[in-house]
């Protein structure tokens, strides 16, 4: 009998990119401490990589050794950011799209996402969500709130959150950063 994905997968799939990612940042942050070139122009540490295919990446990494689907990135004719399979000779079980919540742009950013929410909205199979975002410490739980207010989804959604450094204006640091991976069964 095929597998529903559910809140339960979410929340794996959230844990095991979350812990990837975290460990990623470690890497990535000591290596931009110890690189003059990086130090001279204050790189912040991965959100400074504003792209969704990196972190589209992280998540096939966190998911190939022991999550129960496969997975496939930019699938089909709409590339869907993550495909989820119980077999590849099936239809997918659920249909994914990956979104930053970072820096400017937050308008744009959320307009973005409802595009996705609503190009994900045509499928029969379950639809999620997964959100990477980095804020000051002090203001993350209220901004994602907001985030997901403005989304119209509930606030329980499945996360993972880790400390990070944050980037203070461009010449500084504020060390208390913290970079949470949030997803959003959208069924």
């Amino acid at each position: 009998m095929p597998v529903q994905f559910n809140n339960e997968h979410l929340k794996d799939l959230v844990e095991f990119t979350g812990h990837l990612l975290e460990g990623e940042d470690r890497f990535v942050c000591g290596c931009l401490q110890r690189n003059d070139s990086y130090a001279r122009t204050k790189v912040g540490g991965m959100s400074d990589f504003d792209n969704e295919n990196y972190y589209q990446r992280i998540m096939l990494r966190a998911l190939l050794p022991s999550f129960p689907f496969g997975v496939k990135l930019e699938y089909g004719e709409q590339h869907f950011d993550i495909a989820l399979f119980q077999s590849f000779s099936e239809a997918p079980v659920a249909l994914g799209e990956v979104k930053l919540w970072m820096g400017s742009n937050e308008n744009q950013r959320l307009r973005e996402m409802r595009k996705d929410i609503a190009k994900l909205s045509g499928n029969s199979c379950s639809r999620f969500l997964v959100v990477f975002t980095k804020n000051p410490k002090a203001d993350a739980t209220r901004n994602i709130k907001g985030l997901l207010n403005k989304l119209g989804v509930k606030e329980d959604q499945p996360r993972y959150s880790f400390d990070t450094v944050y980037p203070n204006g461009r010449d500084s640091f504020e060390e208390h950063g913290q970079f949470d991976v949030i997803g959003i069964l959208l069924d």
